[in-house]
């Protein structure tokens, strides 16, 4: 399993010329971010972990599993070489009896957005932008899409994300490492886009939600878009200056009402509502795998609905965009 190998899934679904250009150019990229130092690092655990079989993937519990059963010295030799690729950062996974205990409890957010998926991914063409590791790209496997391509800009994540490739492989999961604002020559439209904790985090949201709705086939594409907002019935955003909640670059967090307002005028015709929920230590917290501090330092010590710096604490809401 190489990058090469999802390379070559992304060039044969996108068969049209008018795709050489990108994927020309992602080649070049893709080639330096390899033998970047980071790209050297991550290379060595890596490739530590080929050396292992792989198997297929299940996910009918909350933790995706793959792999398949290890001696006592092979599942440390996988432990370790999994450390060296951390952060974890969306999880969890276990892989061959080794529980990645990610920083996120992801299930618990895909429990509240697979309220609405149902089987409305069957068949679909779905893109996952922001997909980290692809926690989430593997729960939306199950729902039989006919392709998903996860797209961040993480090294990181793409190793990470290759790791899980190998394990339980699924050749109509791709990951594009790539931001948003890349994907603009990137004439493909899907009918579902997943876009998950990156809104806030962009300084001109309305290009940002723009770029989402381009990304979607005219007529009938879907948004899934989850985003902080400020918990008040107030038309007002939040542009925090320094940090938000220990969290750099965070620079809008509406309102519901305002958040609704820049949807519907960037063309979006319908915004419902999936979910509201405030984030707790429950669900994302510090582990071996993640960092050594989480939401709980990042949270006021005497009001848990506050951030350390003073702002409303992290609060989610989930929509369905049309």
């Amino acid at each position: 399993m190489t990058f090469d190998h999802s390379l070559n899934i992304s060039r044969d679904f996108f068969s049209d010329s008018k795709f050489n250009a990108f994927f020309d150019r992602y080649d070049t990229f893709l080639m330096k971010e390899w033998n970047s130092i980071n790209g050297r690092k991550f290379r060595v655990p890596f490739e530590q972990l080929l050396q292992f079989e792989s198997s297929n993937y299940n996910t009918s519990l909350d933790e995706v599993h793959m792999g398949t059963i290890l001696t006592e010295d092979q599942q440390k030799l996988l432990n370790d070489n999994l450390l060296k690729l951390g952060p974890w950062r969306k999880g969890p996974f276990t892989i061959s009896n080794i529980f990645i205990d990610s920083e996120w409890c992801s299930n618990l957010k895909w429990d509240r957005l697979s309220k609405w998926i149902g089987d409305d991914l069957t068949d679909k063409d779905v893109a996952d932008i922001g997909c980290g590791s692809g926690y989430y790209m593997y729960r939306a496997l199950a729902h039989h899409p006919r392709f998903i391509m996860g797209v961040d800009p993480s090294l990181l994540f793409n190793f990470q994300f290759h790791t899980l490739q190998h394990f339980g492989s699924d050749a109509r999961a791709v990951y594009l490492q790539s931001r948003l604002e890349d994907l603009e020559s990137f004439s493909h439209q899907f009918e579902t886009v997943i876009c998950m904790g990156v809104l806030y985090h962009r300084r001109d949201p309305l290009i940002c939600l723009k770029q989402l709705k381009n990304l979607l086939v005219k007529g009938r594409g879907t948004c899934i878009l989850e985003t902080l907002i400020i918990p008040s019935d107030e038309d007002d955003v939040l542009n925090p200056k320094g940090r938000y909640a220990k969290m750099p670059n965070v620079h809008y967090i509406p309102t519901l009402n305002r958040l609704k307002k820049d949807i519907i005028e960037v063309g979006f015709f319908n915004c419902d509502v999936i979910d509201i929920n405030q984030t707790t230590i429950t669900e994302q917290r510090a582990t071996e795998w993640s960092t050594p501090t989480s939401l709980d330092s990042f949270l006021d010590p005497e009001d848990k609905n506050k951030t350390i710096e003073g702002y409303p604490a992290p609060t989610r809401v989930i929509l369905r965009l049309t």
